[in-house]
């Protein structure tokens, strides 16, 4: 990483890179010689909006503060994933939050806790596009919840899209998929 590279921009291409590699397949890295590997990262993405087709909405008060919490439909993948990535479009009035939460799921029946997905260290939670920290977390099922909180005075804040990309790695690359067998040239997937 460049030394002015924000970290939002890696987070941003983090997802990009796994899925160009899993389209390319194979690619020629020098090294001190290896054999090709199968090995492949997948990737795949998934949009939504908080206001979309099958979104269930609740909206609770305590005290001034009010809060409006929308959550996604279950939404099954095309492979077992083990890290998701996440982004947003969000418009933040003064005064008000917002707060993404993310649950996995290997079956539908069983979910993980719902975690927050943090906004990563460059300037945290703003208007504008927002980056979440890479969560590493298991499952074939991912499922969203949006928290938009404010005083009941003020406007609310909105989300008008939420992307996550599921990346499963633990089929990609590894250093047993190096072999010395061609000097000066190693295959990486």
């Amino acid at each position: 990483m460049s030394p002015g590279m924000p970290k939002s921009k890696v987070l941003y291409l983090l997802p990009l890179l796994a899925a160009i590699l899993a389209v390319l397949g194979p690619a020629v890295v020098p090294v001190s010689g290896a054999t090709p590997s199968p090995a492949t990262i997948r990737a795949e993405s998934w949009t939504g909006s908080p206001t979309g087709s099958g979104v269930t909405r609740s909206e609770t008060y305590s005290g001034v503060y009010r809060t409006r919490t929308y959550m996604s439909p279950a939404h099954l993948t095309s492979f077992s994933f083990n890290a998701v990535a996440s982004t947003w479009e969000a418009s933040l009035p003064r005064d008000s939050s917002i707060r993404i939460w993310f649950r996995a799921s290997a079956d539908g029946q069983a979910w993980s806790q719902w975690t927050a997905v943090a906004s990563d260290d460059d300037g945290g939670m703003r208007s504008g596009r927002n980056y979440g920290n890479l969560q590493v977390i298991s499952g074939t099922q991912a499922q969203y919840r949006v928290d938009l909180v404010a005083p009941t005075a003020r406007p609310m804040p909105s989300v008008s899209s939420v992307s996550f990309t599921f990346i499963n790695s633990k089929d990609g690359p590894g250093p047993g998929d190096l072999s010395a067998s061609t000097p000066g040239v190693a295959y990486a997937a």
